[in-house]
């Protein structure tokens, strides 16, 4: 019952974001309807109750606890970031000064190319064939919400464990259905709003802790970046003016008979330079949020990540998706969830806080980095000696230089897999007949694949080993 529940609210939430007049009009009311139901449901609290004194069991075995961890954690995912228009990457436009201040920036490779099974990976260090949340079918379909698989009960996540050591949990997010693959695990607090919105919701809450002296962890979910593009008047023509071109805030131009001509290029331009100003619009509230911890102390105390779901795509590959991959929307070129093109999975991992230089020194500058890697990084920062299996690697030590960086689990079309190793690449959909490899330092934009058969079956023969491992516990005696 309780997801049926989720599927009729979620695509009511669908129509109420698609009609922008009756998003905003219903907003709050939306907002205060789905806090109620997830805070004063006792139901709920129950089982969130239940699974953390299971947890704590858990933790009482795997973790070595010589002292109990009293620093803070900041999670903030920022939706639909590419990690190519952050200015710190030689982008064209000024579009992060205050992200581009952080010591630790590095390029990483999200998990999948949606939320949906993303978040559940930068949560637990696990990939998606691991925790499970992923969208079934042999033909995914987003849209279709009965074919959505929760978290499996196994899977333990950051704030569990947090949970379970103290700490008080804050999960405040902007676009409901990111949570559903967590139900019982976090109580949410929903807010359709901006990212000031939800930041200066964050330091209330984190104010209270600090009132409290208790330790938290916050994970924001900012949503800005995806669609429909909406920043404050101050922001909205911040690099340029944006022409009120028909659905400038959304998608146009998504087929591929549509793709050429004036109107498209003139589309595309706007398209971008809109993205562009809501990203500077992001960095200024972000760093507005960082200084008033800076002014309470806090960041001296307080491990602070900005991370991205995924990124998104704008008609880099349109032309090779609509000739070599199916979607069952007919869309190609644009957003996310449908393939595996870097634009779509690279995005940063930045840090700020006490000690971490030596990350640079573990994992070096210019070396790729996995969104799994955020969970192990964390508990190794906090001094958790823990018995975990996790997929991902601390950063905070040796990262091999010879690891595999998986992607995967697509929203739409048939199942694609991305697994990376130094500068090759391998892009590999079964029922689409593609098994690419590209030469990253030679083609980082992916516009040609090599022809090295040697080395695409050394690609897949160590793919089908990797899904081939049974890593169903994310917690397992080492």
């Amino acid at each position: 019952m309780n997801q049926l529940i989720d599927v009729v609210k979620s695509k009511l939430y669908g129509l109420i974001v698609k009609y922008k007049g009756l998003y905003k009009m219903l907003a709050s009311i939306h907002d205060y309807y789905s806090n109620l139901e997830y805070r004063c449901s006792l139901r709920y609290r129950n089982i969130l109750k239940q699974r953390i004194k299971h947890v704590k069991k858990i933790v009482n075995t795997y973790v070595k606890l010589e002292r109990k961890p009293r620093e803070n954690i900041v999670i903030v995912v920022i939706d639909c970031l590419r990690y190519r228009n952050m200015s710190f990457t030689s982008y064209e436009r000024k579009t992060t000064p205050f992200l581009d201040s952080f010591k630790v920036k590095l390029k990483s490779i999200s998990v999948s190319p949606h939320t949906y099974s993303s978040v559940p990976s930068i949560l637990s260090g696990m990939y998606p064939h691991n925790h499970g949340a992923v969208i079934a079918g042999v033909v995914k379909n987003f849209d279709n919400l009965r074919n959505f698989k929760l978290v499996k009960n196994s899977v333990i996540t950051l704030p569990e464990i947090l949970s379970a050591l103290g700490y008080d949990i804050y999960f405040i997010i902007s676009i409901y259905p990111l949570f559903l693959p967590l139900r019982n695990r976090v109580i949410p607090t929903i807010i359709h709003g901006n990212a000031e919105k939800l930041l200066d919701k964050a330091f209330e809450s984190i104010m209270k802790s600090v009132k409290s002296g208790r330790s938290f962890f916050v994970y924001i979910h900012l949503g800005d970046l995806h669609e429909p593009l909406d920043p404050p008047k101050k922001f909205r023509n911040f690099f340029g003016y944006v022409k009120s071109l028909p659905e400038i805030e959304r998608w146009a131009y998504r087929r591929p008979e549509e793709q050429k001509g004036e109107g498209f290029e003139e589309y595309k331009y706007n398209r971008i330079l809109l993205y562009d100003n809501t990203l500077r619009y992001v960095d200024y509230a972000l760093e507005q949020f960082y200084s008033k911890l800076e002014d309470k102390g806090l960041t001296d105390s307080t491990l602070f990540i900005v991370t991205a779901d995924h990124g998104e795509e704008f008609w880099e590959h349109a032309e090779i998706e609509a000739k070599f991959f199916y979607d069952p929307r007919g869309f190609y070129g644009v957003g996310h969830g449908h393939n595996l093109f870097n634009e779509i999975i690279e995005v940063p991992i930045l840090i700020s806080g006490p000690d971490t230089s030596r990350i640079h020194r573990a994992v070096g500058i210019d070396r790729l980095v996995s969104t799994v890697d955020i969970v192990p990084t964390i508990l190794d920062w906090l001094g958790l000696e823990h018995r975990f299996k996790l997929d991902g690697y601390s950063l905070l030590d040796d990262v091999p230089k010879d690891r595999y960086i998986l992607s995967e689990a697509v929203g739409y079309g048939y199942e694609k897999k991305a697994l990376i190793k130094g500068k090759y690449k391998l892009l590999y959909a079964g029922h689409d007949g593609v098994r690419w490899v590209f030469d990253l330092e030679s083609d980082p934009y992916e516009r040609k694949p090599i022809l090295k058969e040697d080395i695409a079956l050394s690609l897949i023969k160590e793919l089908k080993k990797i899904l081939a491992k049974d890593l169903a516990y994310s917690i397992r005696i080492t």
